[in-house]
């Protein structure tokens, strides 16, 4: 039905290989797209969750 006027099964065969791995592909782009979009609806949110000497201030009571 995709492929109407290909009556050849080798043919139909290579265009379905073809469709497949642009389907995997499309799949890990948008993936990849989505991990970027999380990272950046994050980014930045917890800034001045922490003062500046924070870790020097913890680090404090730490033996070495």
């Amino acid at each position: 039905m995709r492929w109407p006027t290909e009556h050849r099964e080798s043919a139909l065969l290579l265009k379905l290989l073809d469709a497949g791995a642009q389907a995997i592909e499309d799949s890990e782009e948008f993936a990849a797209e989505r991990r970027v979009a999380r990272i950046r609806a994050v980014a930045g949110k917890y800034t001045g969750l922490y003062g500046p000497n924070y870790l020097e201030e913890l680090r404090e009571g730490w033996t070495e």
